[in-house]
């Protein structure tokens, strides 16, 4: 799974909750975070952050 949150900042910080990894676009971090499994498994890591995100 891939979530898309509004702020770099709100990325980083769902990956250090969640253990996910912010993908790099040539080498920047970008505000995708992939995450494996499914989003119920992260739904309480990533609602406190921010309730506007996209998932894929």
């Amino acid at each position: 799974m891939i979530a898309i949150m509004r702020t770099k900042a709100q990325a980083q910080r769902v990956s250090d909750l969640t253990g996910g990894k912010v993908l790099l676009d040539e080498g920047n971090p970008t505000r995708k975070i992939s995450l494996t499994g499914d989003f119920e498994q992260y739904r309480d890591a990533l609602e406190p952050v921010s309730v506007l995100f996209a998932a894929m």
